[in-house]
């Protein structure tokens, strides 16, 4: 009778605890279900993706890589850049944040460097829980837009190695006003904007110069690049100093203290520059009225190349002129253009500040 007794326990006993197990197993399987089906799983695994730098499988989730014209690699490394860290967290996006659609701010070292949102799946898990799949990576990379860049008309202009041609151009001419003095004289290339529509995470932008075919380093503001004319550092000594008695004649022209004659031999006849000269000093005539005139050292720079024909030299001063017993001091730029004429240069056109 024990026997059986302990018997019949030992067999009740295995179900009990086989039931148990089996209660066990059903509610692990179904909390690990139930937690797989919230979104914030879905956001780790996600976030773990941005851990490994796993780029392939990032950018195949990423919706706005379609509109890109740059290449596969220089996407990538614009992604693997933006996303590099050593600490990556998600929390919930709440601008964006749905029951349907959850967001989530993935950062790196505290940076947001994407926004996930996820959409609900097709296919069911057990117990008929949801699955969430991603349904956007956005990396921030906004394709909206454009770049203007301005450089001169026959110089030439690469974005991500593609020349730009006529068909690009959005605007011509642009400092026509300023250089119609000089066209006059020389065969110039004029400003023109080429504009680009913002297709681009990495734009790499170049310019180089249809004179020496240097590469020009442009101007940067927001989306537009400006790109000048070539610059040079030197002159040859004997034009500099032609340049340095030029200024410091016409400074002293304007102030009855040298003759026409002594600068109109530097400028073009009958150009606007030489008019201007000419008659100035008639519309001027008080700064005849003065008991000195000091000129100070005079700083040439900033030569720019328009064509082999064609250059412009910026030079500063100071000078000092004592009128009525008081003396009076004048900081000035001059902006020189010159141009050949036969075997010399000559001053077709200037313009002070």
């Amino acid at each position: 009778m024990k026997n059986k007794f302990w018997k019949i326990y030992g067999i009740i006993t295995g179900i009990a605890v086989t039931a148990c197990v089996a209660v066990l197993v059903v509610l692990w399987t179904f909390l690990s279900s139930y937690e797989k089906s919230q979104p914030e799983h879905t956001a780790k695994d996600v976030t773990d993706m941005f851990y490994n730098l796993d780029i392939d499988k990032i950018i195949s989730h990423y919706n706005n890589r379609s509109k890109f014209t740059d290449s596969d690699d220089v996407v990538k490394k614009a992604v693997r850049d933006n996303i590099m860290g050593s600490d990556y967290s998600y929390t919930k996006k709440m601008s964006k944040y749905t029951s349907d659609n959850p967001a989530y701010s993935i950062k790196a070292d505290g940076k947001e460097v994407a926004v996930l949102t996820l959409k609900k799946s097709d296919k069911r898990g057990m117990y008929n829980a949801i699955n969430w799949e991603i349904a956007d990576i956005d990396l921030g990379f906004a394709t909206d837009g454009y770049y203007d860049i301005v450089a001169p008309a026959d110089y030439t202009v690469t974005i991500n190695g593609k020349v730009l041609t006529s068909d690009n151009i959005f605007e011509e001419n642009l400092n026509s006003s300023k250089m119609e003095n000089v066209t006059k004289y020389a065969d110039i290339p004029l400003l023109v904007k080429y504009r680009v529509e913002g297709a681009y995470i990495s734009p790499e932008i170049k310019c180089t110069s249809s004179i020496s075919g240097k590469e020009i380093t442009p101007e940067v503001k927001k989306e537009t690049y400006t790109f000048d004319y070539e610059t040079s550092d030197s002159i040859p000594e004997d034009s500099r100093n032609a340049i340095k008695k030029f200024i410091t004649n016409y400074t002293k022209y304007m102030y009855t203290e040298a003759d026409f004659s002594s600068i109109s031999g530097s400028v073009i006849s009958n150009s606007k520059a030489y008019e201007f000269l000419r008659y100035v000093t008639y519309t001027s005539v008080w700064y005849a009225d003065h008991s000195s005139l000091t000129i100070g050292d005079i700083n040439i720079g900033n030569i720019r190349q328009y064509s082999p024909d064609c250059y412009s030299v910026e030079a500063d001063y100071t000078y000092d002129v004592v009128m009525s017993g008081n003396n009076y001091n004048y900081p000035t730029k001059i902006t020189l253009y010159y141009v050949r004429q036969g075997n010399g240069w000559k001053i077709c056109d200037l313009q002070t500040k």
